[in-house]
């Protein structure tokens, strides 16, 4: 079910900065990384395969995290028999230590669904907390929505504050669920995300630092604009006659 109503949406807040801090811990794990391989003696072209044999094994291990197919943020979503609160909560500290250490080592990827499974695991951990509270006899204060609906806004929550565009994420969402009811909270939650990541963390660094020794400062763009880049065309006082004398203009 969607989200209940305008009484639910203070939760909705608190799910946006659970979000936001999802994706901190995420920059800040790669800016870790990032500044170990950088320190290392292991060449730069062996640095994928390091990482990749990690995640291989964490992935025998926990094979829940590897995303193969969206299985596990699936059986989130849909509800059919979603793991227990601490096992999300397991699984969403294993995906940000496998993805931060994959991306800082050069291998190729992105963070759309690394943030999606971050976003579901952490929404959905928080949506049964929510109903457990709030379903309880003794605090039956509250109609709130099912763990699945608080997933999904996690979901583009994180993903929001990850890439810096919570409209982005909050229309990516709506045009999945075709819910009105869900606009005002995802706004609300991916809004808060984004806020919490700018207010405690730089976002994450570019992938070009972990295949360099040379730290540049996150913000050295700030202030340069596509003009700097674009070169000055000659100055020609005129164009030259058929005797080969300058004209004096154009007329």
């Amino acid at each position: 079910s969607g989200p209940a109503g305008l009484a639910e949406l203070p939760l909705y807040l608190g799910l946006g900065a659970l979000a936001g801090f999802e994706a901190i811990a995420l920059a800040r794990a790669t800016n870790f990384f990032e500044k170990q391989w950088a320190k290392s003696l292991v060449p730069i072209a062996f640095r994928p395969a390091i990482a990749g044999a990690v995640c291989g094994i964490v992935g025998v291990a926990c094979p829940q995290v590897l995303f193969n197919g969206y299985a596990t943020l699936n059986t989130i979503l849909a509800d059919n028999q979603p793991p227990a609160t601490l096992t999300l909560l397991l699984y969403a500290a294993v995906k940000i230590a496998t993805t931060a250490s994959s991306r800082s080592s050069g291998l190729v990827g992105g963070l759309f669904a690394p943030s999606l499974f971050l976003g579901g695991c952490g929404g959905c951990a928080y949506g049964q907390f929510v109903a457990w509270l709030f379903g309880n006899d003794a605090l039956n204060l509250l109609h709130v929505a099912q763990p699945p609906a608080y997933a999904s806004v996690g979901a583009a929550s994180v993903l929001a504050a990850v890439v810096k565009a919570p409209l982005t994420a909050s229309m990516l969402l709506f045009e999945l669920t075709r819910d009105y009811d869900v606009i005002l909270p995802l706004v609300a939650s991916t809004g808060v995300a984004t806020i919490v990541l700018e207010l405690f963390q730089d976002p994450i660094l570019p992938r070009s630092r972990a295949l360099s020794n040379d730290v540049l400062p996150i913000d050295s763009l700030d202030d340069t604009f596509v003009a700097d880049f674009v070169p000055t065309p000659p100055h020609n006082d005129h164009v030259s006659g058929a005797d080969g004398s300058v004209d004096d203009d154009f007329d």
